[in-house]
């Protein structure tokens, strides 16, 4: 009997404890926004009233990564509310700082991510501190969503606008065609056996872009419409591909002009790489002055900004970016971050030198300070140059959140690198330190953001 009456009181306190608990179920996670940032309409209508394939930069990872998976809202609701708890006092966000909050309304910051990433909850929780839009690494691009004519593939990106919705967040579509052969599926580039004809791949697109732009419209803000279009070298204007040989330029403007009438608020971007070098950016220029002769709403430019440690960017970035207000084209730096282990002797010398890379990893066992210091020095001046172009940049995204997640730990080789602002514990580097002072001593007024 006494046994009984001990278990029973036993059993009363924790109903006890529980009923406290679900009173108070302890703190939220702590700079979570709870305000979603102005649609891209205001920043697209100012622009017009104002009238690893074989490169450098190509931050794609395998199709295969975009499989179906819960997303974080999804996994948050299958576990019960002490575990939550429990999570987040194990993993404390002790430093309050925020991207978002030092950038105010000058721009909207933001990063590229894996829908994959969104499920967990430190990733989460970093996000929302920091970010005011997110890219979809991977999972929205024509080979991920749409793999065949008659087939869509929607549940990762679905899932993917669902925790932006769910957290307030905006989204850019990435991206509603990749001008390249190697990143086109075969039944858009042939048909009836033979190469696919002018008006079969024009309807083809437009199809494509009305389905996703439709589906995702309440959520995107920012669409990159057109993905890698331009010939890296050489006399051609545009790269060698199925849609330049079937149509010359002319699916550029399908491509805007589908985008425009399925979408009128979102700002319409061509995002490329390397254009701030003189060989490319003049083509840039031609293509966007091509575009808008042609009635394409071709409102920003996408500069991806995969830079690398020691390059000399600046004087370039500032000529392209003097070439681009004069067309009134606004400008996203959609893909920023500084490879420390540079990359660029990988295609030197007709790429006799990869078998020396491939063995080279010269920080794996950690970054040297006077490395760390070169690379806090060039994301300094980046972002005081972006700063000097108020009327020009309208945001700026990191592509992946931290050093663990990066695309330079594995492309063009497998190294260890270091080329954001959060370590692979998800906390803030030197980097970020320098970056966060240079915008918050930007802020109009000389406001500052919370400490």
């Amino acid at each position: 009997m006494n046994c009984f009456r001990c278990l029973k009181s036993m059993l009363l306190l924790v109903g006890f404890a529980s009923f406290a608990f679900a009173l108070d179920p302890g703190p939220k996670l702590p700079g979570v926004s709870e305000m979603k940032g102005e649609r891209a309409v205001a920043i697209a209508n100012a622009s017009r009233q104002s009238t690893a394939n074989d490169r450098p930069d190509d931050p794609l990872t395998a199709v295969g990564q975009c499989s179906p998976r819960l997303n974080f809202v999804q996994l948050a609701q299958a576990q019960n509310e002490p575990a939550q708890r429990q999570t987040i006092q194990s993993n404390p966000v002790t430093d309050r700082r925020s991207l978002k909050e030092a950038v105010g309304d000058r721009f909207k910051i933001g990063v590229g991510v894996g829908h994959q990433v969104l499920k967990q909850p430190d990733d989460a929780a970093l996000i929302r501190q920091h970010f005011q839009i997110l890219t979809p690494e991977n999972c929205m691009k024509p080979q991920s969503i749409h793999p065949k004519e008659d087939q869509w593939n929607f549940e990762a990106s679905d899932q993917f606008a669902e925790f932006a919705r769910d957290n307030k967040l905006d989204v850019v579509g990435h991206c509603l065609v990749w001008a390249k052969d190697d990143r086109t599926d075969e039944w858009m580039k042939q048909e009836n056996g033979q190469p696919v004809s002018r008006e079969t791949l024009l309807r083809r697109i437009e199809t494509h872009i009305e389905t996703v732009v439709g589906r995702y419209g309440d959520v995107v803000t920012m669409w990159d419409v057109l993905n890698e279009a331009l010939a890296d070298t050489g006399d051609n204007l545009l790269r060698d591909s199925v849609y330049s040989r079937a149509t010359g330029i002319d699916f550029i403007v399908t491509a805007f002009k589908t985008a425009r009438a399925k979408d009128p608020d979102a700002l319409l971007i061509y995002n490329d790489y390397n254009d701030h070098k003189p060989e490319k950016r003049e083509k840039l220029i031609r293509l966007l002055t091509e575009l808008r002769e042609k009635g394409a709403p071709v409102d920003a430019y996408g500069m991806q900004g995969h830079f690398e440690l020691g390059e000399n960017e600046i004087p370039q970035l500032r000529k392209t970016f003097d070439e681009l207000r004069k067309l009134k084209i606004k400008v996203v730096v959609s893909e920023l971050d500084i490879d420390v282990v540079t990359r660029g002797r990988w295609w030197a010398d007709n790429g006799s030198h990869r078998e020396e890379l491939a063995k080279y990893d010269p920080y794996k066992d950690g970054l040297p300070s006077e490395i760390q210091q070169k690379q806090i020095e060039q994301y300094v001046q980046l972002f005081k140059l972006f700063e000097e172009y108020p009327d020009l940049i309208v945001r700026i995204s990191f592509w992946n959140l931290h050093d663990g997640q990066s695309w330079l730990n594995y492309f063009p080789w497998n190294r260890v690198n270091y080329p954001l602002l959060f370590d692979r514990e998800r906390k803030p580097k030197p980097a970020f330190d320098a970056v966060y002072e240079t915008l918050r001593s930007a802020r109009p007024g000389g406001a500052k953001a919370a400490p």
